[in-house]
């Protein structure tokens, strides 16, 4: 029985996910994440595809910068015809659903 509760334990903790040092874009490191995992985004300027209109896919999940906004930047490249955003939530994430 107590093997099991370790097994259980293990089981359900949550993971940090580096970026880009576990998955090369902020996308696949949310993508790669599970609820109750945080995806930690180290300084730099992060421009392109799998680095804007970013979709957590309603996972409960915190995305954070490592040292800040000042040192963490999300560049959309957006122009007057082709418009980006940096995150978009839309697919019923809630509270635990964490930008920070």
């Amino acid at each position: 029985m107590i093997l099991g509760v370790f097994f259980f334990a293990l089981a359900v903790q949550a993971a940090t996910i580096h970026v880009p040092a576990d998955q090369p874009t902020i996308q696949e490191g949310i993508d790669a994440a599970v609820h109750g995992d945080t995806v930690l985004v180290a300084d730099g300027t992060y421009t392109g595809e799998g680095n804007r209109d970013l979709d957590f896919n309603g996972k409960a999940i915190e995305v954070i910068s490592e040292n800040g906004p000042v040192f963490t930047i999300i560049d959309c490249d957006g122009t007057a015809s082709d418009h980006h955003r940096g995150f978009n939530f839309h697919n019923d994430e809630t509270h635990m659903s964490i930008l920070d």
